[in-house]
């Protein structure tokens, strides 16, 4: 993670970084492969992004909640994997850009009726079920001038969530060195 510009340059930048996760002793985190699927009573995860210390730029939370009478796994249905990217300032302005526009097409293709859609991303389910795409992701921006920009995904695997970011945030490379998501020597 890199640290921010300083926003004024008579003080000297200041990076503060606060991440606390709250697990209790029968949390279970949805081990897949054990047939595990969403076994909890609630999720909650909130995150805060302040400028200058004081000042909200981002304030979030998701919360599923078994009480709201269907179960969380009920709620989800085969997604398995949930994650959220968080892109700022005006040195990406570029890639939100091209993101947004690219989520924005991708997910209106999974809108169309059934008979019309080709995306690589959606799976042929029984005659009787609606096709669900593997992954959908939404976009939106936050922040003075929209210069941040939340990404959402839900996807019935790891590994798609992994490919979407390989995918768009190929162009990070030349600020951080290397591909996020690739594996070293690609």
């Amino acid at each position: 993670m890199a640290a921010p510009q300083p926003l004024q340059r008579k003080l000297p930048p200041r990076y503060t970084s606060l991440w606390i996760q709250s697990v209790r002793h029968n949390f279970l985190s949805g081990r897949h492969e054990s047939g595990e699927r969403w076994e909890f009573d609630l999720y909650k995860s909130t995150n805060h992004i302040y400028l200058d210390g004081d000042q909200p730029l981002f304030l979030d939370s998701v919360l599923l909640d078994k009480r709201s009478g269907t179960s969380i796994a009920e709620q989800m249905q085969e997604y398995q994997v949930m994650a959220m990217v968080i892109i700022s300032g005006p040195k990406l302005k570029d890639l939100r850009c091209q993101l947004q526009e690219e989520v924005k097409q991708m997910m209106s293709r999974h809108l169309r009726s059934p008979n019309t859609n080709t995306s690589h991303h959606v799976r042929s389910e029984p005659r009787h079920g609606p096709t669900r795409p593997l992954l959908i992701a939404s976009c939106s921006t936050f922040g003075p001038q929209a210069l941040g920009m939340v990404v959402r995904i839900a996807a019935v695997t790891t590994e798609s969530v992994y490919m979407f970011l390989r995918h768009h945030l190929t162009t990070l490379k030349p600020f951080l060195g290397a591909s996020p998501y690739c594996q070293a020597g690609r």
